[in-house]
């Protein structure tokens, strides 16, 4: 996702859905990618998948390194819960979308202060 290739990540097969923590993370991936390329309703479906296997009881005691694989599955529901928002002109969903997900991570300063310099933008 660092570099767009929107094209190559839609390109890429879906993993084998066994393995829910992996295929969540491709939903991920896929929903960013749809959202960049215009799709919002089929990015809305990645989303909820994502969002149903952060619930999934088989994935709660996953990890990966050292991060919980449910903790990882919440910022990245709330950040792509917050790109669809952004695309569909709903800034203050958009912002308090992006704005969990950074506190999900303990950022809560840069929540802070991406949340006044948005305000600030949008009152412009």
């Amino acid at each position: 996702m660092r570099f767009s290739a929107w094209q190559g990540i839609l390109d890429t097969p879906a993993p084998d859905s066994a393995l829910r923590h992996v295929a969540a993370m491709w939903n991920h991936a896929r929903g960013r990618a749809l959202i960049a390329t215009g799709k919002i309703a089929e990015a809305e479906r990645s989303l909820a998948r994502v969002r149903a296997a952060g619930d999934d009881p088989s994935v709660q005691d996953v990890r990966l390194e050292f991060n919980d694989v449910p903790a990882i599955l919440r910022i990245a529901v709330q950040l792509l819960n917050g790109k669809i928002a952004s695309a569909q002109g709903r800034h203050d969903d958009a912002i308090t979308g992006l704005e969990q997900s950074l506190r999900a991570q303990g950022k809560h300063s840069q929540a802070d202060r991406i949340r006044k310099a948005a305000r600030a933008a949008l009152s412009q």
